[in-house]
């Protein structure tokens, strides 16, 4: 039987990071509760409404991405996903590096914890190689030296 803990996790997974026309940052205010933390290798984001943004600037900077769950656990009032991404950086200005249609690919780690009776998160970590990313991102020494 699946618990209702990784049914609103994959929710939160399938809608934000799977959407078939747009990601529907509805599914946040449905499995986030309204003081959620979320630790991120870019800093902390504090309440519903900041992941919410934060959600959409990292959408904006990789409109152009696919996101696999390759694993989930269940452990207590804890879900663990591990994931791959894809994407292509041609949105905004990520860490100081302008758009340039250049391609990266990173796997992490998320783990929420839950208020388990009202099924929402209280809490959530994103592990990712957060300087392999901008490694991918940056141009290369002979594209800044062109010009």
């Amino acid at each position: 039987m699946t618990s209702p803990l990784e049914v609103n996790h994959r929710r939160f997974v399938d809608e934000i990071w799977y959407p078939e026309n747009a990601p529907n940052y509805g599914v946040i205010d449905e499995v986030m509760g309204e003081n959620i933390v979320a630790h991120t290798p870019l800093g902390d984001v504090h309440g519903r409404a900041a992941v919410k943004d934060f959600f959409k600037a990292y959408l904006a900077i990789f409109p152009k991405q696919t996101m696999e769950a390759r694993d989930f656990v269940v452990s207590g009032n804890r879900t663990i996903v591990r994931w791959d991404q894809e994407a292509t950086h041609d949105g905004t200005e990520f860490m100081g590096i302008e758009p340039a249609g250049k391609q990266m690919f990173v796997t992490g780690l998320t783990m929420a914890y839950w208020d388990e009776e009202k099924k929402t998160m209280d809490e959530i970590w994103f592990s990712f190689d957060l300087l392999g990313v901008v490694n991918q991102l940056k141009p290369a020494a002979s594209d800044e030296n062109v010009g």
